[in-house]
């Protein structure tokens, strides 16, 4: 995994922080070889490195890796999910 497909550019409005925080999490999980990582949004602070990141994810996929992906992109959770399960202000549908 490469740090510059998580880390935003100035003009991406305050996601630079939130990016390179996600991008801490993600490595301490792989440090410690976890199985499951859990990702809430991690591309939203993301604007021109979203595709990189959505291909880091399908190889974290790809490598064996379980993740819990929580997006509103759609585009993005059908490229690197085999499934998925929509929640609705609560519920699920």
């Amino acid at each position: 995994m490469t740090a510059s497909a998580w880390t935003s550019t100035p003009s991406e409005s305050g996601g630079a922080e939130r990016s390179r925080a996600q991008l801490v999490e993600c490595a301490r999980a792989l440090v410690h070889r976890c199985s499951v990582i859990f990702l809430d949004e991690p591309t939203s602070p993301l604007t021109a490195r979203r595709p990189d990141a959505v291909r880091v994810m399908g190889s974290l996929r790809a490598d064996g890796y379980a993740l819990g992906f929580i997006s509103h992109r759609l585009d993005e959770v059908l490229a690197i999910s085999d499934r998925v399960t929509v929640l609705r202000t609560g519920p699920r549908r």
